[in-house]
């Protein structure tokens, strides 16, 4: 049985795998893999690949939903995501001006997408950077949300293929713009 504060703690957050640990790593994740198949009414914990399944295409819908809702994220990181998938830290968003439009989301997505691809088809290429985006752009979002899953997946699971995980944000965000 866990003590009550730890019931009350906030939301671990994919950084914080980073921050502690690994045996405090792995108890997060544990609990975040428990959580979130109880959540989806599973009768058994879903497994590590599963659940970067689910966290790759409900990260997608998320971010999709923020920018149908109008508003753009402008630093979404691994500190920014929890291990459920939320987004937080909402203090920088700003409201798209003009207001995006349907195509507007499809376009800008299959940008974002196609440079995620290529850049990551070349290992070689070392750390991901997409300064050429500015903050708050579709492009950048979708880009450094990318990189935050990409980074957390290779830690948790380091066979995970990262073009499936790219193929299942863009699956994400297209249900998610609906």
């Amino acid at each position: 049985s866990r003590p009550f504060w730890d019931i009350l703690k906030p939301p671990s957050r994919l950084e914080d795998i980073f921050e502690q640990r690994f045996e405090q790593g792995e108890f997060e994740l544990q609990d975040a893999l428990r959580i979130v198949s109880q959540e989806r009414g599973l009768d058994r914990e879903m497994s590590t690949p599963e659940y970067l399944d689910w966290f790759s295409v409900t990260l997608g819908e998320n971010i999709a939903k923020m920018h149908k809702s109008g508003y753009a994220h402008a630093y979404l990181s691994m500190h920014n995501i929890t291990l459920d998938c939320r987004l937080l830290d909402f203090d920088g968003a700003t409201k798209f001006d003009p207001p995006i439009t349907p195509d507007d989301m499809k376009r800008e997505s299959a940008i974002a997408l196609k440079v995620a691809r290529n850049h990551f088809n070349q290992p070689d290429l070392g750390i991901y950077s997409n300064h050429e985006f500015a903050p708050g752009d579709i492009k950048r979002e979708i880009t450094d949300a990318l990189f935050a899953l990409i980074t957390f997946t290779k830690k948790i699971n380091e066979n995970y293929d990262v073009l499936d995980i790219i193929k299942k944000v863009e699956e994400g965000y297209r249900k998610g713009s609906l």
